[in-house]
């Protein structure tokens, strides 16, 4: 099967949650014969701010959401055209959209091109950006210039099929456009986690607690402050928690000023080095959109949760094993982390209950979506 992969290019060396899903899911195409096209081969200023600037100057002429137009490329666009008429020559192929930002390619497609169309969606993106943009005036004049929510119906009334990492998510764009093909494919990890007997002190205490987060997000800032304000207080000295991820620099982590329990790890390369000990991970969100990505990956690193509410949305419910679902109330997560503490088997069941999909599992059901999709065509 031919596919055009068209992305942003952060996947070289992926940093954040959306960056790794989509790292990952080339790694399942890779069996595929493959082909990426990247923006950021073709888009010189990384300055933000530049970025910034010329979006909105852009959205004087084109009528789109500030952040498709932070996206927008007139060379990359024709670049993507371009190979796509070559490829038309050649047979059929399926085209893979990665990221809503990047559906501005759609308006000059043909509708009955040589070719199968598939958006790989991360989130509901109107409301990662209302989330961003605390509802200022980059977001009010967004949505003045070109309701988010118009170009997302737009987009998925064109295109033929959607691969979306969350099952909330897939419910939602099903409403949509009920007739687009759609796939829950949720966030593959393709390394081989460590077994029980691999991990060092294994029986040691303290007991470690990781938070994993992109502290750049402020949801994940948010419910780090609830750890170092609520949980981190009341926490026995029987447990530490450790917190992994970018995003915090030396100022912001001065502010914060985390008890001697909470230790600042910083974004590290080998994610063993996160999972190693793990005695449970912790997501304490208390808003957001999309699903975490890291409550996925301690699931795939056989990691109990411990979670709020929010934390465990559009994992599907024969998943959530191994999720202890709680109020964020630090008494409660407390007595649960001393049950598990006081009996080792009543812990052992519990992560023996996880049965998170292996990535074979889950390439199965892609490389089949996708070709189901190019035989209609």
């Amino acid at each position: 099967m031919k596919i055009l992969f068209v992305t942003l290019g952060d996947y070289l060396s992926p940093k954040t949650g959306g960056a790794r899903y989509t790292s990952e899911v080339l790694e399942i195409l890779r069996q595929n014969d493959l082909e990426v096209l990247s923006l950021y081969d073709f888009i010189f200023v990384r300055s933000k701010y530049v970025r910034l600037v010329a979006a909105l100057l852009i959205s004087l002429l084109r009528k789109m959401p500030l952040p498709v137009l932070y996206f927008y490329s007139s060379s990359f666009e024709r670049k993507v055209l371009s190979r796509i008429s070559e490829l038309e020559k050649d047979g059929k192929f399926c085209l893979i959209l990665d990221h809503l930002e990047l559906c501005y390619l759609l308006r000059k497609l043909n509708s009955d091109g040589n070719y199968s169309v598939v958006h790989l969606s991360h989130n509901q993106e109107q409301k990662i950006f209302l989330d961003k943009s605390g509802g200022g005036r980059f977001y009010r004049y967004s949505e003045y210039m070109f309701p988010y929510s118009a170009f997302e119906g737009r987009v998925f009334n064109s295109v033929d099929a959607v691969v979306s990492i969350s099952e909330t998510d897939s419910e939602y764009f099903s409403t949509l456009n009920p007739s687009v093909s759609l796939l829950t494919l949720l966030p593959t990890f393709s390394y081989t986690p460590k077994t029980k007997t691999e991990l060092r002190r294994a029986n040691a205490l303290p007991k470690k607690l990781v938070y994993l987060a992109n502290l750049a997000w402020m949801p994940n800032m948010e419910g780090l402050k609830w750890l170092i304000s609520e949980l981190a207080p009341v926490l026995p000295r029987e447990f530490e928690i450790h917190v992994y991820g970018g995003g915090l620099d030396d100022n912001k982590a001065a502010t914060l000023n985390p008890p001697s329990n909470v230790f600042l790890n910083g974004y590290v390369d080998d994610i063993n080095e996160v999972f190693d000990n793990a005695f449970f991970s912790l997501s304490p969100m208390q808003y957001g959109a999309g699903i975490n990505i890291k409550v996925t990956e301690s699931l795939h690193n056989q990691v109990p949760v411990i979670v709020s509410s929010i934390s465990y949305e559009g994992i599907p419910l024969k998943y959530t094993n191994g999720l202890i679902k709680l109020d964020l109330n630090a008494g409660l997560w407390v007595d649960e982390l001393r049950r598990y503490l006081a009996s080792s088997s009543e812990y052992e069941t519990l992560r023996g209950c996880i049965q998170y999909p292996a990535p074979s599992e889950m390439a199965v059901k892609l490389n089949e979506f996708l070709e189901d999709e190019l035989r209609k065509k």
